[in-house]
C-alpha cells in the first residue's frame, strides 16, 4: 500500500532539480530533529540486505518511513526541481536513484549484489482547479413566470419548449388557486390554521387548477420546467403569526388597519405554500417574493416581514420582487455573493412588459399599440443578458403573462412575438454555450455551491491527476454537479475519466480540462 505524505507549505519548501544517480552507500540523512539516522549493527558480512534506511525529500526526511514498504507518494510544489535522498540500511549496499518527471525510483543492490529492492516514489503536485458556470458557459438565465397564468403556462410548456431545447422556467404559483386551507375556532375565539397530527396543513384541492398544473408539469413539462412558491395569496399577509388585526402603512403614507387574519397567517403563506407545492411533485426549496398590496394599494416595508423564512432553513433562497432597471448591469447577481446567506433572498431580477420595453420611456398601461410595442424591440432585455455574459454573471427574468399579438389591455404582459424572440436569443447563446437557461431552483443550488466550494487537484506521478470538490452546504440538499476545470501538468493535453477522453479548454497558455462533479467527491484523471 502507498503512504501519502504532505510536506507541504508548513514545511516551507523550496525543492531543487534532480537527476538520477547513485547516492554513496556512506552518507547519513540528519532528521528534522538534527540526528543523524544511525544504521542497524551489520549482523550479516556476506551482507544480502538490499533494504532502505531512510528516505528523505530536500534533506526531509518521509515521516513513517518503513523500509518493508515500497510504495510512497508526497506533495511537492515542483515535481521537476526536488531532490531525492536515501539510505541503504546495510553498508556496502548500492542505491540508486532514477527521476523521471514527477516519479521517482530507488533500487537498492544488496552488498553481495544478489537481492535487490525497488521503491517508488511518486511526487504530489498541487495543480490548479476552479469551479466555473455551468459547461463552462459565461453566465446563467433565468426565467421566472409569476402569478400561474394558466394560458401562459400552456403558451410555454406545450408551445415554445419544442422550438427552443434549452428552455427552462420557473412557475411562481399563487397556491391559493390550488387549495384552500382548512381553519378552527381557537381557544380564544380567533380562527387558526388547521394541522395534521405530523404538523402538515390540512387542506381542500382546487381540482381543476390541481389537475392542470400535475398534467402542465408531469405529463407535458421536462426537466427543466418546475413550481415554486409565490404564497398562498399574493396580499397582505399580517406583520405576526398571533392573528387578528394590524395597522399598518400604505406606501402613499397612509396608516389602515388590516382585515383579521387567523392566527399563524404568516407561517401559512411561507410553509403552507410550499407544502403545496412539494406535494404538487416540487422541491419546494425556492421562494418568489410577491410584490404585496391592500386593496390595490402597494405596502411599504415591514420590519422583520421575512425573516421566519430567511431564518428557518426551509428555503435555500427567494427572488426578489421585480426592478426595471436603468442600466442592465444594476440587475446582475455575481455568483461570489452567494457565499453570504443573506444575500441568497434578495435575488435581483428584472421584469420586461410590452409598455415598458426601454428604461426611460415608461408609457402608460394600456395606452402603447402593439404595433408601438413591436416596432420598439426586445433590444433592452437583451441587453441584459449581453451584461450578463460580459460579466460572467446571473441574469434573472420575471414574466408575468404571454398574450397574442393582437391582444391591447393593461397589466403586466408581453406578446408572443416578445417572448418568441426572448427565448430564440437564448436558445442561440446557449447552443454557442455563452449561457446556461436554468430554473430558479437549479441556478440557486449551482450558484450557493459554487460561491461556497472549494477544488483540490494534484498531479501524482506522471500518469494521475486527483481531483475532489469539497462543499460548506448541506451534502443531502447541495448535491448538483459543478463543472470544474483543471489544469493539466506541463507537457500534457488530454486527460480521461473512467475511460472517456474529457474536453479541454486553453487559457493563456494553459491547457485544463473539463469535467462535472458532485460536490463531496474525488476522482482519478489518466493522463494521455
Amino acid at each position: 500500500m502507498k503512504k501519502m505524505f504532505l510536506l507541504g507549505l508548513a514545511l516551507a519548501m523550496i525543492f531543487a532539480s534532480s537527476c538520477g544517480g547513485t547516492v554513496p552507500s556512506g552518507k547519513s540523512i540528519t532528521t528534522a530533529a538534527g540526528e543523524e539516522a544511525s544504521r542497524p549493527a551489520d549482523t550479516d558480512p556476506a551482507a544480502g540486505d538490499a533494504r532502505l534506511l531512510q528516505l528523505a525529500v530536500n534533506g526531509m526526511p518521509l515521516p513513517d518511513f518503513d523500509p518493508d514498504n515500497t510504495a510512497y507518494t508526497f506533495s511537492v510544489e515542483n515535481a521537476e526541481s526536488m531532490a531525492v535522498e536515501a539510505v541503504a540500511a546495510q553498508e556496502g549496499a548500492a542505491v540508486a536513484v532514477t527521476q523521471n518527471g514527477a516519479s521517482v525510483t530507488v533500487t537498492v543492490t544488496s552488498k553481495n549484489g544478489e537481492n535487490q529492492r525497488v521503491y517508488t516514489l511518486d511526487a504530489c503536485v498541487a495543480l490548479e482547479g476552479r469551479v466555473v458556470n455551468h459547461n463552462g458557459a459565461n453566465a446563467t438565465v433565468t426565467y421566472v413566470i409569476d402569478d400561474g397564468d394558466q394560458q401562459t403556462a400552456v403558451s410555454v410548456i406545450r408551445n415554445m419548449a419544442a422550438k427552443y431545447p434549452s428552455l427552462a422556467a420557473s412557475f411562481a404559483l399563487v397556491t391559493e388557486d390550488l387549495a384552500t386551507f382548512k381553519t378552527v375556532e381557537g381557544g380564544d375565539g380567533v380562527p387558526e390554521y388547521l394541522k395534521d397530527e405530523n404538523g402538515n396543513y390540512v387542506y381542500s384541492k382546487n381540482n381543476a387548477n390541481w389537475n392542470f398544473w400535475d398534467k402542465m408539469l408531469h405529463k407535458y413539462g421536462r426537466d427543466g420546467f418546475e413550481a415554486v412558491s409565490h404564497s398562498h395569496t399574493h396580499r397582505y399577509w399580517g406583520e405576526s403569526d398571533a392573528g387578528g388585526t394590524f395597522d399598518f402603512r400604505l406606501s402613499n403614507g397612509k396608516t389602515v388597519t388590516s382585515e383579521a387574519f387567523p392566527r399563524g397567517n404568516v407561517s401559512k403563506e411561507f410553509w403552507g405554500s410550499n407544502q403545496i407545492i412539494r406535494e404538487l411533485g416540487q422541491r419546494g426549496l425556492v421562494f418568489v417574493r410577491p410584490g404585496l398590496t391592500h386593496e390595490g394599494q402597494g405596502l411599504t416595508a415591514i420590519p422583520g416581514f421575512w425573516d421566519n423564512m430567511q431564518n428557518s432553513g426551509a428555503f435555500i433562497g427567494a427572488r426578489g420582487t421585480y426592478t426595471h432597471p436603468d442600466k442592465p448591469e444594476t440587475m446582475l447577481n455575481s455568483f461570489t455573493d452567494f457565499g453570504n446567506a443573506d444575500a441568497r433572498f434578495f435575488l435581483k431580477s428584472y421584469m420586461v412588459q410590452h409598455y415598458n420595453t426601454s428604461p426611460g420611456v415608461k408609457t402608460e398601461k394600456g395606452k402603447s399599440t402593439p404595433e408601438e410595442c413591436l416596432a420598439e424591440g426586445i433590444e433592452y432585455w437583451t441587453d441584459y443578458i449581453d451584461a450578463a455574459v460580459e460579466n460572467n454573471a446571473w441574469a434573472a427574468f420575471c414574466i408575468h403573462t404571454i398574450r397574442p399579438d393582437t391582444h391591447v389591455g393593461s397589466g403586466h404582459y408581453i406578446f408572443n412575438s416578445q417572448a418568441d424572440a426572448l427565448f430564440a436569443y437564448t436558445e442561440q447563446l446557449s447552443a454557442e454555450n455563452k449561457v446556461w437557461v436554468a430554473n430558479l431552483t437549479d441556478a440557486f443550488l449551482y450558484a450557493i455551491e459554487w460561491s461556497t466550494s472549494s477544488v483540490e487537484a494534484y498531479q501524482v506521478g506522471n500518469d494521475r491527476v486527483v481531483v475532489s470538490l469539497s462543499c460548506r452546504e448541506d451534502a443531502e440538499i447541495y448535491c448538483l454537479p459543478l463543472t470544474v476545470r483543471v489544469q493539466l501538468p506541463a507537457g500534457k493535453t488530454a486527460a480521461s475519466l473512467d475511460g472517456t477522453v474529457l474536453p479541454t479548454v486553453e487559457e493563456e497558455g494553459r491547457v485544463y480540462a473539463c469535467l462535472d462533479l458532485a460536490p463531496g467527491s474525488e476522482v482519478t484523471l489518466d493522463l494521455q
